[in-house]
């Protein structure tokens, strides 16, 4: 019986001696499993492990980032922030889904290391470790391992090493508490000069350690919003190591419908036609909305392309450059406005990184496109006033943009001065936001680049084209005035041209005439056919409607525009005041005898241009009338006794002004 019973003991403890074994195996197993370099059989990790071999053969790698699915995932869900922060710094991603410490070790046996001396190595692995059941102390030692691998053969490379992520709902989750406890072994691993540690996982938490969804959609692998906080809060160490990012001068993509319209510009700029490219953000995309009508004025004839879209900013520029928004084209001229987005999107960027973007379009711009003229616009004001923070910093790029100007290809224009008041108060009655631009803003920019584009182009502004003198402050003020006076009503006629109609006042003739007749002097010095239409569309003829309309323009357009061209202008303003002014009459007269014989190339000139306006007259709402032979001689001779500079009248040629015209000015207004 007690042999039996020994017996019994004997196999007992054989067994559990056998037991014992068994687990201390399996622990020495596991351990072996987070520090025992191993491939995967899977032919897809193959492809990646050599596709990687084959990157860092090229060279030219100064940051590596080294881990499993959550740095594999810089690719995906986080491919934009990659690009903002790592597009430029030589960066290579070297992370595999799924991968734990045994598989890394590997790869940095296997190439994915050689022939390279990166300044940074960033480093976050370990999750996959917890999650095959592996211990915090295995995964620690799995870590430091990896590390000591890279020391050595990476002598000369910073280590940055991240504690592993959280993960699960809250700190209940088992682990994400052997992750945490596995940070704790981690973070004895920094000496604080080759080995640095870096614990971001509270950025992605709540206060309460929840992990938010928005963050981390399956509470393992961020989303877009992740990634950016991961680039931000390392970007510090980033930067103290590779020095800050340019971001401006990184060609970006962005996704969803950005991209669509990307495609839609490439697919206009194939039909070809191109002659004109307006390039930009929204305030560019917004020719489409609130610019619609305006654009159709001054460019829907010019073969323009608008290649403007939200939220751009001089990256995103640049990457739509690269991909095909000019390709196949030779514009005559593009008009570049970007930069507002780099001042005003987080992280905000600095006027000389922005300056350095732009620069890069323009570079870009000379190289693909070397036959096209640029016409670099400052970034327009934003904000309410002069204390915007903002604005501050996009004035302070234009300063650097205007040193881009060669004065041969690239042509710089700042027309800021034009959407402020005198105090630098930006209107809303302008920029509604105090960003973008409504119908009036869009005016305001077509009108002031007008005479550089048409110039640019090989154009001139078209005499039937709209446009102010805004730059002439007495300009302004005297089409103010005249506002001013219409608005008091009791307009029975009005007289519209350049500055042989402003010489009216102070003329005994205009007393005579026309004091007692509700007239109006709609002249100004210097107006060609465009600054009428502008004037006749900002407020000169609102709200009255006078029985007569006597119009002279055109002199000095002559010598920037044929005569056909000039008439074009005249018959616009007559179109405009019909339109504006249904029941009011219009005496067309023709422009008055230039030179001073009939054979000078200006007499020529406005012989021609009459003989074309005449035909404007219908003989019930327009009537034309050539007043020239009142003040020529019988050969065709003007004296300066009449027109003492060939061009202005004296006080007895305005009687006889006066005096021709009055038949049909009595008629229509009558005595008063």
């Amino acid at each position: 019986m007690k042999s039996i019973r020994f017996s019994r003991f004997v196999a007992a403890l054989s067994i559990s001696a056998a037991m014992l074994v068994a687990v201390t195996m399996a622990k020495d197993a596991r351990a072996d499993a987070a520090t025992t370099p191993a491939p995967r059989n899977d032919a897809w990790w193959q492809q990646r492990h050599q596709s990687m071999n084959a990157r860092v053969q090229k060279g030219d790698v100064d940051l590596i980032f080294i881990g499993d699915s959550i740095t594999h995932g810089w690719e995906g869900g986080g491919h934009e922030v990659w690009q903002q922060y790592y597009g430029g710094r030589n960066a290579v991603n070297l992370g595999i889904g799924g991968d734990q410490t045994c598989h890394v070790l590997w790869r940095l046996d296997h190439g994915n290391i050689d022939g390279i001396s990166p300044k940074l190595a960033v480093i976050m692995i370990g999750t996959n470790n917890a999650g095959t059941g592996q211990s915090a102390e295995q995964i620690v030692t799995g870590v430091k391992d990896i590390m000591e691998k890279l020391q050595t053969k990476l002598p000369q490379t910073k280590i940055l090493l991240l504690a592993i992520f959280p993960r699960g709902a809250d700190n209940n989750d088992h682990l994400r508490q052997i992750n945490a406890k596995a940070n704790e072994g981690l973070a004895k691993l920094a000496d604080g000069e080759k080995v640095c540690f870096l614990d971001i996982g509270p950025k992605f938490l709540g206060s309460d350690g929840v992990l938010s969804k928005e963050i981390m959609p399956d509470r393992l692998h961020p989303n877009a919003k992740g990634y950016e906080i991961w680039a931000e809060a390392i970007e510090p160490m980033v930067a103290k190591v590779l020095g800050p990012r340019v971001v401006a001068t990184i060609p970006v993509p962005r996704n969803g419908g950005w991209m669509q319209r990307h495609e839609s510009m490439n697919a206009r700029v194939k039909q070809g036609h191109v002659d004109l490219v307006f390039i930009g953000d929204s305030i560019t995309h917004g020719w489409e909305g609130g610019g619609r009508e305006v654009w159709q004025r001054f460019y829907g004839h010019r073969n323009a392309v608008n290649l403007g879209i939200s939220g751009d900013q001089t990256g995103q520029v640049l990457w739509r450059l690269d991909h095909g928004n000019i390709d196949g084209i030779s514009p005559k001229l593009a008009v570049i406005m970007i930069g507002t987005n780099n001042a005003g999107h987080t992280p905000h960027q600095p006027a000389e990184e922005i300056a350095a973007g732009v620069k890069a379009i323009v570079d870009r711009l000379e190289t693909k496109l070397p036959h096209t003229k640029i016409l670099l616009l400052a970034i327009f004001p934003r904000g309410a006033d002069n204390n915007d923070a903002l604005r501050q910093i996009n004035v302070k790029a234009n300063k650097l943009f205007a040193k881009l100007a060669d004065g041969k290809r690239v042509f710089y224009l700042d027309i800021s001065p034009k959407f402020l008041c005198p105090d630098g108060t930006l209107s809303k009655q302008i920029m509604p936001d105090l960003l973008h631009p409504n119908a009036k803003g869009y005016e305001i920019w077509a009108e002031a680049i007008e005479p550089d584009v048409a110039r640019l182009m090989g154009q001139h502004v078209s005499a039937a084209m709209p446009i102010s003198r805004s730059n002439d402050a007495w300009w302004q003020q005297r089409h103010e005035s005249f506002n001013a006076r219409v608005k008091q009503g009791d307009v029975d006629l009005i007289f519209i041209g350049d500055s042989i109609t402003h010489g009216w006042e102070g003329q005994q003739a205009w007393k005579k005439y026309y004091g007692h007749r509700n007239a109006v002097n709609l002249g100004i010095g210097g107006d060609q056919t465009g600054h009428v239409l502008w004037r006749l569309d900002h407020g000169n003829i609102d709200g009255i409607s006078p029985k007569l309309a006597v119009l002279m323009i055109g002199t000095n357009n002559i010598g920037g525009y044929t005569p056909a061209e000039i008439a074009d202008g005249i018959k616009a303003i007559v179109e405009k005041l019909r339109t504006k002014l249904p029941c009011t009459k219009v005496l067309v007269l023709g422009v008055f005898p230039r030179g001073a014989t009939a054979h000078e190339p200006l007499r020529q000139q406005q012989t021609a241009i009459n003989k074309i306006a005449a035909k404007l007259a219908d003989g019930k709402m327009v009537f034309f009338q050539d007043l020239s032979p009142n003040f020529l001689t019988a050969d065709g001779v003007l004296s300066k006794q009449v027109f003492p500079d060939l061009v202005h009248l004296t006080p007895k040629a305005y009687e006889t002004w006066a005096e021709a015209i009055e038949p049909t000015v009595a008629k229509v207004v009558g005595e008063k």
